[in-house]
């Protein structure tokens, strides 16, 4: 089976692939703040705690329960 040729109307400007970028070092005084916190969740068996999870354009926060329990 083939398809019918795809037209390329743009391409992918240098500049756009770095917002990613941009957004993960805005949050850097943030992430800096949630490390030094105490809450988060905690890992099974050790003392580390999990406060947020940041991956290119994506930020969780996490925390013990829903209700803050």
């Amino acid at each position: 089976m083939q398809s019918q040729p795809i037209q390329i109307q743009s391409e992918i400007f240098h500049e756009k692939s770095l917002l990613p970028l941009l957004f993960c070092v805005a949050l850097i005084p943030l992430t800096n703040k949630l490390n030094r916190a105490t809450c988060g969740y905690e890992v099974r068996g050790t003392e580390t705690k999990i406060s947020h999870l940041l991956y290119m354009d994506d930020f969780k926060l996490l925390g013990r329960s829903e209700f803050g329990d």
